[in-house]
């Protein structure tokens, strides 16, 4: 992700808790968002993986576009590829149950819910940014269906 020439590893953690202050977990009277979700990102180096300059994200990193809920999975799904051809890989991370819900007069008229999501989080000369991370979502448990798994592959 930081074209260095060393290998780097995406870890998923789809059952991630949160501790927040967020009012979409203490709405449900409790103290943590379960399965919230999020990735570690792993450098490698000459002498392999190393923890020490490791990256972490959920949707609660500053700029990783979207709103922690429980049950999102957000990691649950993740690939890696040059995305935008930059000479970087990048990380596409799939929310099987990310939530939908831009307001309540939308979901009175349209469909609502868990409809699922993806994040496009961007490789860098320092690694995986969220500038310009890019964020995917359907109105409609109908249009997106994202399970489990993402695939990124070269296009021709």
């Amino acid at each position: 992700m930081d074209a260095d020439g060393y290998d780097d590893l995406v870890v998923g953690v789809p059952g991630e808790y949160y501790w927040p202050n967020n009012r979409f977990c203490t709405i449900r009277g409790a103290d943590a968002c379960g399965h919230v979700g999020a990735i570690n990102v792993i450098y490698g180096s000459p002498t392999g993986l190393s923890g020490w300059d490791d990256h972490y994200f959920g949707q609660n990193t500053s700029r990783v576009a979207g709103i922690a809920h429980v049950d999102d999975e957000f990691g649950a799904a993740v690939a890696v590829g040059d995305i935008d051809g930059d000479g970087y890989d990048d990380v596409v991370v799939g929310s099987p149950q990310e939530y939908y819900w831009p307001n309540a007069r939308y979901c009175a008229r349209y469909s609502c819910g868990q409809v699922g999501a993806i994040n496009v989080l961007y490789g860098s000369a320092d690694g995986v940014t969220t500038t310009d991370d890019h964020y995917f979502a359907q109105n409609s448990s109908r249009s997106l269906d994202v399970q489990k798994s993402v695939t990124v592959s070269e296009r021709h």
